[in-house]
């Protein structure tokens, strides 16, 4: 087992290179598994992909070991959206294929984990989710709106989009007087 401690590291020569720095790196010549430590986080596309415990482990075939509970920041010029809990999959320095969390606050301030099933770069290098409410579980807007479509997040927009149709939810009260 070789040590030794890195300013940057490469992991293959192609456009599609994923570049990063690691604080020390450990490459086992038995098993040709390394591992990076003190990594603080991976540029891939636009966004920062931050491992979990700043660690990572790419195997003998030169593929990253994927993530549980990572977090990611699209984009890494705006920083406008955080994905978090997120299992990520690093195919390249541009490409990525994610699911994870992500808070959407509504109108009254109040915080709502949504659970996001694909994250990842578009053809533009930018990435993009989008999560689909269906009419069994409608997204609450507000104390008296519901939500019901497509909620998509675009890294280089600070606003979600929201394709879809919303409900006011009222409750009606008959006033009865004894006159």
């Amino acid at each position: 087992v070789s040590q030794s401690r890195y300013a940057r590291l490469g992991v293959s020569q192609s456009r599609y290179a994923l570049r990063f720095h690691a604080g020390a790196a450990e490459f086992d010549t038995h098993t040709q598994q390394f591992k990076a430590f003190d990594v603080p986080y991976l540029p891939v596309a636009d966004a920062a992909v931050f491992p979990p415990g700043n660690y990572l482990e790419i195997n003998p075939e030169g593929k990253l070991q994927p993530f549980e509970r990572a977090s990611i920041i699209a984009s890494r010029q705006n920083r406008y959206h955080r994905f978090y809990n997120a299992r990520v999959e690093v195919i390249s320095g541009n490409d990525f294929q994610a699911s994870g969390y992500y808070d959407f606050v509504n109108n009254t301030g109040t915080s709502i984990p949504l659970f996001f099933h694909n994250i990842s770069p578009n053809t533009r290098q930018t990435t993009f989710a989008e999560k689909v409410f269906a009419d069994s579980i409608p997204l609450l807007v507000h104390e008296r709106m519901i939500f019901q479509g497509r909620m998509q997040i675009h890294a280089d927009r600070q606003l979600a989009d929201f394709r879809g149709y919303a409900k006011i939810v009222l409750k009606c009260i008959l006033i009865v007087t004894g006159k």
